[in-house]
């Protein structure tokens, strides 16, 4: 089982299936969330809550856009700290 060492909570916003809400929050809470004092983890976030900022205040991006970024934030939080341990990056919570 995984020990995840931050959680992204986007219940709130989630249900509402609202891609530009979405994004605009992810790329808020990416901005907030506890930095890990890793170079390439830290640098991944950000550039990953600068995306969804890109899709959030493009009127004509789509749901395709939506989910690559959605895929690369999956692969970035699913990130394995410490082998052997099961420590992970963070936990992406979308359901209640």
């Amino acid at each position: 089982m995984a020990q995840w060492q931050r959680c992204l909570d986007i219940k709130d916003v989630w249900a509402s299936g609202n891609i530009y809400l979405i994004a605009s929050a992810l790329s808020e809470r990416l901005r907030r969330l506890e930095p890990f004092g890793d170079e390439d983890l830290d640098g991944t976030r950000d550039e990953l809550a600068e995306q969804f900022a890109v899709v959030a205040d493009d009127p004509t991006a789509d749901a395709d856009e939506f989910d690559q970024v959605m895929e690369m934030l999956y692969d970035w939080a699913d990130t394995a700290l410490s082998p052997g341990l099961g420590k992970k990056a963070c936990w992406i919570s979308t359901v209640f």
